[in-house]
């Protein structure tokens, strides 16, 4: 019984992780096979809000390289720091805290 308790509350709390949004956003006219090189503009990542809660060195880090990897395996390559690159590359993370409230009526008619 007790495992079936927890075995419950494992899951609502797995489910709750089921609302992370991810979004991205470019022009989709732009031709991206004309780009050869890439390069970061400074800041490499934005933080929004700029909050110590957020800003996370940990995290850019984490971002650089998962940008990095990806446009290399699209057979981009990265300029060197004295080069101008065919693409700059800059990252926004912004985070918000959001609730959505639910409401439910219920009309009892007695006869």
């Amino acid at each position: 019984m007790l495992r079936r308790i927890a075995l419950l509350g494992m899951a609502l709390l797995l489910s709750a992780c089921n609302s992370i949004q991810v979004t991205h956003d470019y022009n989709p006219a732009v031709d991206f096979a004309q780009f050869r090189t890439w390069g970061w503009k400074d800041p490499a990542v934005q933080f929004l809000p700029d909050t110590p809660m957020v800003k996370n060195g940990l995290t850019a880090q984490r971002v650089v390289m998962a940008l990095s990897s990806q446009l290399d395996q699209r057979g981009l390559t990265q300029a060197a720091p004295s080069a101008k690159p065919d693409l700059w590359v800059q990252t926004y993370l912004v985070v918000a805290n959001r609730q959505e409230q639910v409401t439910h009526y219920l009309s009892l008619i007695h006869i």
